[in-house]
């Protein structure tokens, strides 16, 4: 029996030495990939310079000043019927209006009133004049000629075709790529359902302009249908991979269909980050800024997505001006601050590379092994077959879920995941009250010492099974948001609520006892903050805040990541390292202070929690640990300090009666 406990111990360190050159390969892949596309909303645009009298030249003027400022793209929506009319590249007549027209005439050749006619400048008809053959059937168009102008007779009425996709304005597209030398990415709504069509425009686009990336609008991607399984993404996938289009993933907006579609393009995705017009018109320059910046060097976003300011109240050139300060602020910087130019390469957007190297594939299953080993020496604690039991069931389970379906498997492979990343805080939190109630008390300056190793021992097994849930989760769809580690919430929590059944067993306090205990009124209130503390907690976690944050703690929160580039968890420096300091200084001399562990443990598990941000920079995760460590010892010394005052006073000589 201790000779395979031993075994697997042994096997344990292996793995997860093993497990390394997986997060470097992670890490390789990250640093490569700094091309960074920051886009303007060409819609956002005209918007603004349509406050003053000439539209088109004020956008050419304004997207001219965008550049200069750092931007290096613009995002143009596909033309309609209604923008044309408004841009002034068409004029659009009712057949009610042609009558008019023609009855002034003394003609009788009426037309059908409800039909719509469109009539074009004559500088852009040769351009504009295939777009209608694009997006309309053939039999709902034909030529017609007023007054010797020549247009088209569309045989719906104007409510109907007005906002019909018809494809990329192309006199707009050579004044963004051939005028301005700027990146144009078109945005595609899913408004084609049918084959056919939907592969006919991608590919028309990609004929006429080669996009080197696209954008979709709306809340699905290119393609989806729900009511069809078999709906034409596969198809649209298969030509974005062949042309070497890649996609972008718009960060907090998820697109029904996004991840099937970026795994049949081999993942040829980046992360967009947008910035709406009433923030750019109502925060901060230097917000604004830090955002983007922020959001590239902290997130892995590739593309920014800019609308500009826009207020009826305010001059067009005043908006203007603010989003060129904001984009110049964040690509150029400042006397006093870097801006992204310095550290990464303006222009299109890079895409991480979807392929792994034989040894990282090979590695990423062993990981799997080291993440089963740790759960069943954590389990073990509870329950003693459990390092038989767990590695063995798991390697069956997972086998048999690749068997059946690849969706299954990547279910399996999380679950595993989710079990290493509870598992390794609580084995830290159990390996420590383990040493600590054998520790034999010496004097206060050998306590210091033992409490600051026992920290950095425990932290050291808690990212330890960080490695392993880095290499479980190394494939690039995590990176790029297309999937994600499951179980946020448990993680939180489990490990709090298996740290106290821990000590109930260590302390042998048996459950008549805890049951049956005399309750007085201030047990009562007690238990009431800690569960109200207990769900603020909750609703805390994961990668949004569902409970509100308050103004106060945004201010401290920009603060401190003004002085420290990189802000550590306030839950690891403020509150869980530090109360496990001090917690484990108290009970080395009396052990019954360890159940201020349970509450400590938070810090461990924050920080495994930071590692299972997967589409964060793995270098920001362990810089953010690092911190999260140093400052957390710093104030756990100070909490030391007022302990040995405390314990001086009257109250804190009852304390140590009762501990």
């Amino acid at each position: 029996m201790a000779i395979i406990k031993r075994i697997m111990l042994i096997t344990l360190i292996a793995v997860i030495i093993l497990s390394v050159p997986v997060a470097y390969d992670r890490w390789n892949r990250e640093i490569n990939s700094n091309g960074v596309d920051v886009v303007i909303d060409f819609d956002s645009i005209v918007k603004v310079a349509s406050m003053k009298i000439n539209v088109r030249e004020t956008t050419k003027q304004y997207l001219q000043q965008l550049k200069e400022a750092g931007a290096t793209g613009v995002a143009l929506q596909e033309t309609t019927l209604d923008r044309l009319n408004k841009d002034q590249f068409v004029t659009v007549l009712s057949g009610e209006d042609v009558n008019k027209n023609l009855v002034l005439q003394g003609k009788l050749d009426w037309v059908d009133p409800n039909n719509t006619f469109v009539f074009f400048i004559k500088e852009y008809e040769a351009d504009l004049k295939p777009l209608f053959t694009q997006g309309f059937e053939e039999d709902q168009i034909r030529s017609y000629t007023l007054n010797g102008s020549e247009g088209i007779e569309i045989a719906l009425p104007f409510k109907a075709a007005k906002d019909i996709p018809i494809g990329l304005n192309p006199v707009t597209v050579n004044m963004i790529t051939t005028e301005l030398g700027m990146n144009m990415i078109p945005r595609l709504s899913n408004k084609w359902l049918e084959t056919p069509t939907s592969y006919k425009i991608l590919t028309k686009i990609n004929d006429l302009y080669d996009p080197y990336a696209l954008i979709f609008e709306g809340e699905e991607v290119l393609g989806f249908d729900e009511d069809k399984e078999d709906d034409t993404r596969a198809i649209i996938a298969e030509q974005l991979k062949n042309e070497n289009i890649l996609v972008a993933n718009i960060e907090f907006n998820p697109q029904r269909g996004m991840s099937r579609l970026g795994a049949g393009s081999n993942y040829n995705v980046v992360r967009l980050h947008s910035i709406q017009d009433k923030e750019m018109n109502t925060l901060k320059t230097d917000i604004l800024s830090d955002r983007i910046i922020r959001g590239v060097t902290e997130r892995n976003i590739r593309m920014i997505y800019i609308n500009t300011a826009f207020a009826e109240d305010k001059k067009a050139d005043d908006l203007m001006e603010k989003t060129v300060d904001v984009i110049t602020l964040a690509v150029k910087g400042s006397e006093s601050t870097e801006g992204l130019e310095s550290d990464f390469t303006m222009g299109q957007a890079t895409p991480f590379r979807a392929e792994q190297p034989l040894y990282a594939n090979l590695l990423k299953w062993v990981s799997v092994i080291g993440g089963l080993l740790l759960t069943a020496f954590m389990l073990r604690s509870f329950w003693k077959s459990a390092h038989y039991i767990v590695p063995t069931v798991g390697i069956i389970g997972l086998a048999c879920a690749y068997v059946f379906s690849s969706s299954l498997f990547m279910l399996a492979l999380k679950a595993i995941a989710l079990a290493t990343a509870i598992s390794a805080p609580t084995l830290a939190g159990i390996v420590i009250i383990s040493l600590i109630k054998n520790y034999s008390y010496q004097n206060n300056k050998r306590a210091l010492l033992d409490t600051v190793g026992l920290f950095l021992f425990a932290s050291a097994l808690t990212l330890s099974g960080a490695i392993l849930v880095v290499g479980m989760l190394s494939h690039v769809q995590f990176a790029l948001y297309l999937n994600t580690f499951s179980g946020v919430k448990l993680l939180h929590v489990a490990p709090i609520a298996l740290i106290l059944i821990y000590l109930i067993i260590v302390f042998k306090q048996k459950l008549d006892q805890i049951l049956f205990a005399t309750i007085r009124t201030y047990h009562l209130l007690i238990v009431g903050v800690v569960g109200l503390a207990g769900l603020y907690y909750v609703m805390r976690t994961g990668n949004t805040d569902a409970a509100a944050v308050s103004s106060v703690e945004l201010a401290f929160r920009s603060t401190v990541e003004q002085w420290l580039g990189i802000r550590p968890r306030t839950k690891e420096f403020l509150f869980g390292h530090p109360l496990w300091i001090v917690a484990t200084f108290i009970a080395l001399r009396y052990p019954k202070a360890l159940y201020l562990l349970v509450p400590a443990i938070i810090g461990q598990l924050s920080m495994m929690s930071t590692f299972t941000h997967l589409h964060s920079p793995l270098w920001v995760s362990a810089v953010r640990t690092g911190i999260g460590m140093l400052f957390g010892l710093l104030i756990g010394f100070i909490l030391i300090g007022l302990w040995q005052l405390f314990v001086r006073t009257k109250w804190g000589r009852y304390l140590l009666n009762v501990l």
